[in-house]
């Protein structure tokens, strides 16, 4: 497995692979996600450009179930 990266993920459903970074822009997205899958690692997911990082970044939602084995009954919401 590779170093993980923070992904946008956008709302649109096509099947026109030749999207460009500037046609995206203007899409909703849903709350970014940490991706660290052994195609990204291998070269085997398509790069379509890159972008300008945005001023204020769209870090990821974590939320679950306490991990510590004296208080089961917390949550953990990053």
């Amino acid at each position: 497995m590779g170093r993980p990266v923070i992904i946008e993920v956008f709302h649109v459903l096509t099947e026109d692979g030749n999207l460009m970074p500037n046609e995206l822009a203007d899409l909703p997205t849903i709350p970014s996600q940490y991706l660290m899958d052994n195609a990204l690692y291998y070269g085997e997911y398509q790069i379509i450009g890159q972008g300008p990082l945005p001023n204020i970044p769209d870090y990821p939602i974590m939320y679950g179930q306490s991990i510590s084995y004296i208080d089961r009954n917390k949550i953990m919401f990053q």
